[in-house]
Formats: structure tokens, C-alpha cells, sequence
């Protein structure tokens, strides 16, 4: 049940302000996507606070040069980065086994990497690549390194949503738009739907032994990446014109530090060890389930239903070809 908590923090809450007196030192996260937009404050403002942080990059050079960089910002030599492309089974595979070896005990696994209105293109299994490297790449993620999790509870798995899931549930006949038109926008909702619907199984599995899972949507951040495909040229005018044309005011968007804040506040806030977990979180607090779409805040039924999240889990394995028994 999303039942409310009393929470200080709100929607122009930042991450560091979140994170002000915290102490991580002894705490090991992953986030995967860090090497810009809310993944990159994410990696810097849990480094800041002494955490070991492991972000994920897909070019070795850029994650090299980008862990140098983190290091000497937050001054913590513990800020490492390691290889990832969630578009193949093959290297989420080998990333979250690799953890598992480096990581035995993991604190937190912070599932943020998002790609976001791209052509139609599908990986050598079929997946539509919004939903397998949104989606599907980081089941493979979470489901590898859940020992490593239990190890260390409690600890927590968030996963990143976004009110864009209002556009489309799972549609279960036909999720890799093999025989419906393919619309960029319903790919991107449906893999977040999915996202949601990870984290309510997670914690179905996981909250027993000390690991509660969250999804955060972190609001409406223009400044990011995801925004490459629907504006290639970076045109920021463009941009804005286009969420105006959305029916989004100003007041609706957040900068990357308010973005990130939600996120901060859901890996390390004391008051929702209280909670059971497998909740929908947004601007540092619970969110309301909503009766009709309205793409700005809170959650439609479908994206926390208990049946649809075992359902989306049973169809990932055959998917994969592949039973986690977790």
C-alpha cells in the first residue's frame, strides 16, 4: 500500500541536500548510466558522502576518464567504473557476474540507465531495444547480483521510472512491436511500466531477507541524455517548445540535482525501512496512484500490480531462455 510517511524533503529538494550528514563510508553502490544527467549526480553525490561506487559507462576510455574525474571531485579514491551495454543479455551478464565477484556484499544497486525514443531496433534476441535496455538488461542485473544484496542487508534496489509509463501498460501480445506499428513514445512508456513492476517483484522476492526495492520517477529533467534521439541537435529551444507543446509548464521541470534528489533520498532514507517496500516514489515522497493518466506525477495501478509484476518476471525468463531462481 502507498500509504504516506512523513518525509522533509520535497520537489525542489537537491540530492545534496538529501544527502547533507550522511555517512557511507563502508557502503558499496552500483549505478548503472553514470556517466551524465542524473546518473553521473547520482555516482558523484553517493561518492561524496564516502560511499565505494561502481558506475557503469559502455566505452572504457570515457569510464576511465570519467572515474579519474569523480575521484579527484569527491575526493574518494573509491569511485570505480565498469563496462555495460544493457542492449545485450551477453554483457549485463558478464557485468553483474563480474560485480558478484568484486562485490559480494552490495549495499545498493541503483538501476538508472535509460535509452528513450529511438528508431525501431531490436538485439539478437528479438527485444525492441527501448525495452531491453531499459528494461530487460537490468533484470538481468538485479536478478544476478541479488546474493550480493541479501549479503549486505539491509539494503536497497531502486529502479528509475518515469510518469511517461501513463502512455502504455505491458502489452502483453506484443511487446516487442512485432505486429503493431511502432510508436517510439509507447516503447519508452511500456519499459518504464516495466521498470515499476521490477521493483514490486525485487521486493516480493527480496524484502523477506532484508532487501526492499523502490522505483523513483525522477520528474521531468530536460537536461539530460535521453532527449538525444526526439532532439539530435541539442537545440535546447527546440526542446522546451516541444514540452511546452506537451502541456508542461516550467514549474514542472527540475534541474539534474532536484532530479536526482528522489533517488538519493530513496537509497538512504531511514523512514522507509519502516515501510514494506516495492513502493512508487516521487519528489522525495510516496506517490498517489492516480484514476486517469495526467503525465506529470503519481502512478497508474498497472505499474505496482502485484500479478502483472510475477507475470512480466515469468515472460523476461523465457525471454532470456534463462530461470533466476532468486
Amino acid at each position: 500500500m502507498q500509504q504516506k510517511i512523513p518525509s522533509k524533503f520535497g520537489k525542489n529538494t537537491l540530492a545534496a541536500e538529501v544527502a547533507e550528514g550522511l555517512d557511507l563510508r563502508g557502503k558499496t553502490a552500483v549505478v548503472t548510466g553514470g556517466t551524465a544527467g542524473l546518473g553521473w549526480e547520482t555516482t558523484r553525490v553517493l561518492a561524496m558522502a564516502g560511499a565505494h561506487v561502481v558506475f557503469t559507462a559502455r566505452d572504457t576510455a570515457k569510464g576511465q576518464k570519467l572515474a579519474e574525474e569523480f575521484r579527484t571531485i569527491t575526493k574518494n579514491p573509491k569511485v570505480d567504473f565498469a563496462v555495460l551495454d544493457l542492449f545485450h543479455a551477453k554483457s549485463a551478464t558478464e557485468f553483474a557476474e563480474q560485480m558478484l565477484r568484486k562485490c559480494p556484499k552490495l549495499d545498493l544497486l541503483i538501476l538508472n540507465a535509460a535509452t528513450a525514443n529511438c528508431p525501431l531496433a531490436r538485439n539478437d534476441l528479438g527485444i525492441e531495444s527501448q525495452f531491453m535496455t531499459n528494461y530487460v538488461g537490468h533484470f538481468i542485473v538485479a536478478a544476478i547480483l541479488a546474493p550480493a544484496l541479501v549479503a549486505a542487508a539491509p539494503s536497497r534496489i531502486i529502479t528509475l521510472t518515469s510518469a511517461g509509463h501513463q502512455a502504455s501498460p505491458i502489452v502483453w501480445e506484443d511487446i516487442n512491436f512485432q505486429c503493431r506499428d511502432y510508436k517510439p513514445m509507447l516503447g519508452y512508456a511500456q519499459s518504464k511500466t516495466a521498470m515499476s513492476l521490477l521493483a514490486v517483484e525485487l521486493n516480493r522476492r527480496l524484502a523477506s531477507r532484508g532487501v526492499l526495492a523502490f522505483t523513483v520517477r525522477p520528474g521531468m529533467v530536460p537536461d539530460t541524455n535521453l532527449s538525444r534521439f526526439s532532439n539530435p541537435s541539442g537545440d535546447k529551444e527546440a526542446l522546451m517548445a516541444s514540452i511546452r507543446a506537451l502541456g508542461f509548464n516550467t514549474s514542472d521541470l527540475k534541474s539534474i540535482e532536484a532530479g536526482t534528489a528522489t533517488t538519493i533520498w530513496a537509497a538512504t532514507a531511514e523512514e522507509l525501512e519502516s515501510t514494506p517496500g516495492g513502493l512508487y516514489l516521487e519528489d522525495c515522497q510516496i506517490a498517489e496512484q492516480l484514476q486517469e493518466p495526467n503525465y506529470k506525477d503519481g502512478f497508474l495501478a498497472y505499474a505496482v500490480d502485484a500479478a502483472g509484476a510475477q507475470r512480466l518476471w515469468q515472460m523476461t525468463e523465457r525471454m532470456l531462455g534463462q530461470s533466476f531462481d532468486i
